[in-house]
């Protein structure tokens, strides 16, 4: 029998085949018996659902190319999952030993948010800095538009999410005692209180009884004059004695405006205003901000506190968990009952860690449960990729892992990415960013590269993100333009061309991204990046407009886009002429007009796809210039009705959406969109683009060229900041109970902040170091680095800098790291240069349609589309067959004290649930979620068991299935799917029924409605007659509920039943 060693930690620099190391060393455990590795005993657990999918699909494709089919199969059992995946499913498998229900509701996006922020309007901390947020240092951010509240939710928000991550769900304030002693330390040793006033008032005093008034008036410099009013406010404000305690005044105070040059004051003035500057000076050693950030840190933690308990007992009441609780209490139930751990251990014969480095304290101790147990555990990471520190991730953990000397540490040492000079770049500068442990990597790739790999663009002064986009589309565009530029294609296996699709362009931040975008299509470079708009684009706007003017046909805003837009028939001038007349007209809205009178319990999807095709977008979006863009927003528009259909409808009520129709899904969808703005990418593969993302969002990423860009960014720790502490990390298992929070709090002296920034600049050059490394390892081929040479030499702490610290310094043709040198070609960039948007138009293909395979061609006809509800054809044109109408009950005018689409749910659902006579009709109410009057109950019963009396006697059916589900290509190929009410298999054929709850007035309205209904009953036919063929169907029904009648619709003339 072969060991696995229990604990090996395989180090996986960038472009080392960590994913394929994971791959092989599975498949070998699983098929070599002698490990005793089941592959439906494997825990593997990355973070993000992507890379697990990926991870099984290879595992699988490996096992299947090792003729191991059987054990490919049973991957499908196995615990591969996200790290949540993970504890979710632990809560399932555990439930009755965690206290839950088997199957826990999740809470939404909308729930979680509410039931925090109420919880936080709850607590009497929160309160109490609600009451003095200027005086904790909350104001207005003109750059976010966020408010002082908005602010402190965040910070709060932010904390409550970093004390989940220890595991922490009570206790905050059990930190202060800590806390109060770090900042005590940091601030220094302050002077007396009253003394530092008494200078500060008495200083303030002599200046204004000798100036009582304003001296701006007596200057004529702009400049003088507002500075001039700006202090004798100030000043004034200490006279009252109430700003004492104002510590941003004390530190304005320390820069008044004296006589230079320019502005000449009275020289007593200037000696009285000396005095009261030098009596300001004091606040870094006056006690009364170090008691702020005190009473600060004391109030965030009790806030916490208060908050989180609030919340917890929400969710407890009614049952919820969130995805915190997926880790903590799966953790919780894991170590507090042995006899659940030994249960796992005897389900799990291994366990995979990818992406070790990204795992916070609680997904730690929950894996780590499983370690100490003696599961035998592979951890794979990069400590120089740990750049997820934003998300509580903490890459300590994996650093005290590698120091423990039981543990085995292997790292892949090729790398299979990059060309041999952009790994050498990488290896030289290494030992500079990271130490002396850097491991380095031997280039691996099999291919010769025909691209020089290192170009620079060189400034020696500080230039705009404008100037520096349009100095790199200007090398861009060269490059693109050369037919000597070849990149080695790795699926062809040969070299060819360079294209836009093989370039991207990296940015720290996602405004510096917008802003390269914005230049490089001026430019005429098409471009490829997430961007927002997708709430106010012109197709979603349609379709949106014409939802409301559905909802409500009086919305005067509605009609009046819709009438001036691309499917109006009006000018602006002429629609609002026509609507202060009295009535605006317009074709579309007749068109509109017959979706309103159509079956009123549809729901919001087929509105929405009824409206589409009624106006018919799809057509007309496939002739625009962007129709790409725009179909892809409709689809996701689609995708959003489908969503809102689905949700829980307590959760929804808890986010204060009520009902299920119009006007609640609009309110929805606008404020989803306030969140999620994104518009969806038009293409899964796009050859004539240029990428561009954030260096964070490249991660794992690699092109055959890459622009790294924004190196001139300063990373200089910023305050306030919050981080992690350790009392040690000898004791693993106890590692959250030895966790706790740091506060470091923002002064308004520098000289107060200078001693947190120091203890702070450590960890923010490594992280930059980290972040630096993954954007300068992404590319295969070629790497343009922007470089600002001054910047290289300043104290100020920039992602130059950190470069520069590592030992990179620039030449006439090279780059220097050490001794060794780098062949680089240095373009310096042109100061003046800027692309203005009418010097070019980025390049468009021709609008689109049809398989991304095929050459794009314009639209020229009908379109057949991929996927069909049969409640789509509503009202299309169809042969009707020969009906006949039989009443089987009385009429059924009971109020529900519904409408519409809820109204016709309830009623299906009660046939559903009635038909089979198993049910009493008294547990109606709590099944169907909602309040059903006796007389409605008894009345919906008697309906239901008469229609089920005809149905036996009439069709003696020998099986039925309610809302059975269907999916089946129709003669056009298109994709109909969709669910029937009820079908009935006969021993001659199959029957289907469909209930419509119509407010039918009189049987004479039955051929007109029965005739609208048909293309879709005849949908259903068509389908269940292709899914069986040896069974035909004899036709199809519709029960009028409300006439408590069926119509018969015959699909062939013996269908008719005796």
């Amino acid at each position: 029998m072969k060991s696995i060693p229990p604990l090996t930690i395989i180090p996986a620099g960038a472009g080392s085949g960590k994913t394929h190391h994971i791959k092989e060393t599975l498949a070998a455990w699983v098929t070599d018996a002698a490990y005793g590795v089941a592959p439906d005993k494997i825990v593997a657990v990355t973070f993000t659902e992507a890379a697990a999918a990926e991870m099984r699909e290879r595992v699988r494709a490996e096992l299947v190319r090792r003729n191991r089919l059987d054990d490919a199969a049973r991957l499908d059992s196995a615990y591969i999952s996200t790290i949540h995946g993970f504890g979710l499913r632990l809560l399932r498998e555990f439930a009755f030993d965690a206290g839950l229900p088997p199957v826990s509701r999740l809470l939404e996006e909308d729930e979680e948010n509410t039931l925090i922020r109420r919880a936080l309007a709850r607590s009497p901390s929160g309160a109490e800095i609600m009451e003095q947020l200027e005086g904790f240092g909350y104001d207005y951010d003109f750059l976010s538009g966020d408010s002082a509240e908005d602010q402190f939710r965040k910070e709060i928000l932010g904390m409550i999410s970093r004390f989940r991550s220890l595991g922490r769900e009570t206790g905050s304030n059990a930190m202060y005692p800590v806390i109060e002693q770090e900042i005590s330390q940091l601030y220094g040793t302050p002077q007396s209180a009253a003394m530092l006033n008494e200078l500060l008032a008495s200083s303030v005093s002599a200046l204004l009884k000798k100036y009582p008034d304003n001296m701006a008036p007596t200057v004529s410099v702009k400049t003088a004059r507002k500075e001039l009013d700006s202090d004798f406010r100030r000043l004034k404000a200490v006279r009252t004695g109430k700003h004492l305690s104002d510590w941003n005044l004390w530190q304005k105070l320390r820069s008044m405006r004296v006589s230079n040059r320019n502005t000449k004051l009275s020289e007593n003035y200037d000696d009285l205003a000396r005095d009261v500057m030098a009596a300001a000076d004091s606040l870094p050693v006056h006690p009364g901000p170090l008691e702020t950030a005190l009473n600060h840190a004391r109030l965030l933690l009790g806030t916490v506190d208060e908050s989180l308990q609030d919340y917890l007992a929400n969710k407890k009441e009614h049952g919820l968990v969130d995805y915190g609780d997926m880790l903590a209490i799966a953790h919780a139930i894991l170590t507090a009952d042995p006899q659940v751990l030994a249960t796992l251990r005897s389900r799990v014969d291994c366990l995979i860690i990818d992406e070790f480095q990204d795992t916070n304290p609680l997904q730690f101790s929950l894996l780590w449960a499983l370690t100490r147990h003696g599961v035998p555990t592979l951890v794979v990471g990069d400590l120089k990729q740990a750049i997820m520190g934003f998300q509580h991730a903490d890459a300590r953990l994996m650093e005290a892992l590698i120091r423990k000397p039981e543990v085995r540490v292997e790292p892949l040492g090729r790398n299979w990415r990059s060309v041999p000079a952009l790994v050498q770049l990488t290896n030289a500068l290494g030992p500079g960013l990271f130490g002396q442990g850097y491991e380095a990597l031997a280039p691996a790739v099999s291919f010769t590269s025909h691209l020089s790999p290192l170009e620079l663009l060189l400034s020696d002064k500080t230039a705009s993100p404008k100037n520096w986009a349009a100095n790199l589309a200007q090398r861009l565009l060269t490059l693109l333009i050369d037919p000597e530029q070849q990149v080695y294609d790795k699926k062809l296996g040969t070299h060819r061309r360079l294209r836009a699709g093989d370039i991207a362009v990296i940015c720290p931040t996602n405004d510096m991204v917008k802003q390269y975008a914005d230049v490089l299509r001026s430019a005429g470079l098409r471009c490829r990046m997430p961007s927002d708009g997708w709430f106010a684009s012109r197709s979603v706007q349609l379709v949106c407009q014409a939802l409301r003017y559905l909802a409500d046909q009086s919305d005067r805003h509605a009609a009046l886009y819709l009438a001036v837009t691309e499917l109006g028939s009006h000018t602006l001038a002429s629609a609002v002429e026509q609507l202060l007349a009295g009535e605006l007209t317009d074709p579309q809205f007749e068109q509109l007009q017959v979706i309103a009178a159509g079956e009123p319990d549809r729901s919001v999807a087929q509105l929405c796809s009824e409206t589409i095709r009624t106006l018919n977008l799809s057509p007309l979006l496939s002739n625009w210039p962007d129709g790409e863009q725009q179909r892809a927003n409709l689809l996701r528009l689609e995708q959003e009705c489908r969503e809102f259909m689905t949700a829980n409808l307590e959760a929804l009520s808890c986010g204060g959406y009520h009902g299920s129709g119009l006007k609640t899904f609009l309110a929805w969808l606008t404020k989803r969109a306030e969140r999620d703005d994104q518009q969806p990418d038009p293409r899964v593969v796009d050859e004539d683009a240029i990428e561009l993302c954030t260096w964070h969002r490249s991660k794992g990423r690699e092109w055959p060229v890459v622009a790294v860009c924004g190196t001139k960014k300063s990373v200089e720790p910023k305050l306030p900041d919050y981080a992690v502490a350790y009392e040690d990390f000898d004791q693993l298992d106890r590692l959250l109970e030895q966790a706790r929070i740091s506060i470091y709090p923002d002064y308004d002296a520098p000289e107060s902040k200078a001693p947190l920034i120091e203890h702070l600049r450590p960890g923010a050059v490594q992280n930059a170091a980290r972040v630096l490394y993954v954007a300068l390892t992404r590319a295969r081929e070629k790497m343009l680095l922007e470089w600002t040479d001054t910047l290289a030499k300043k104290d100020l702490l920039t992602f130059v800098r950190v470069a520069h610290l590592a030992g990179l310094e620039v030449g006439s043709n090279y780059l220097r790291i050490g001794e060794q040198q780098f062949p680089c070609r240095v373009i310096e960039i042109d100061r003046k240069l800027e692309i203005e948007p009418a010097d070019h138009e980025e390049i468009q293909l021709p609008a689109g349609i049809g398989r991304r395979a095929l050459r794009p061609e314009q639209y020229t006809g009908e379109l057949t589309p991929d996927h069909l509800s049969p409640s789509q054809l509503h009202g299309s044109t169809a042969s009707v067959p020969e009906v006949v109408n039989h009443r089987y009950a009385g009429e059924f005018r009971v109020q529900t004290g519904l409408e519409g689409t809820d109204r016709g749910q309830l009623l299906h659902r009660c046939f559903e649930l009635l038909y089979d006579g198993m049910l009493d009709h008294t547990m109606l109410p709590a099944l169907v979620g909602h309040d059903m009057a006796p007389e409605l109950t008894c009345a919906v019963s008697a309906a239901v068991r008469s229609f089920a009396d005809w149905v036996t006697s009439e069709l003696k059916p020998l099986n039925h299935w309610h809302e059975e589900p269907f999916i089946a290509p129709d003669a056009a190929g298109t994709v109909v799917s969709g669910f029937i009410d009820l079908l009935l298999e006969t021993q001659d054929g199959f029957w289907i029924i469909d209930h419509k709850s119509d407010q039918l007035d009189d049987e004479s309205m039955i051929p007109e409605r029965f005739a609208y209904y048909y293309p879709q009953l005849k949908a259903y036919a068509d389908a269940i007659s292709a899914l069986h063929s040896d069974n035909p169907v004899k036709g199809v029904i519709v029960n009028w509920i409300t006439l408590g009648m069926v119509t018969w619709g015959l699909e062939n003339d013996d269908a008719r039943p005796v």
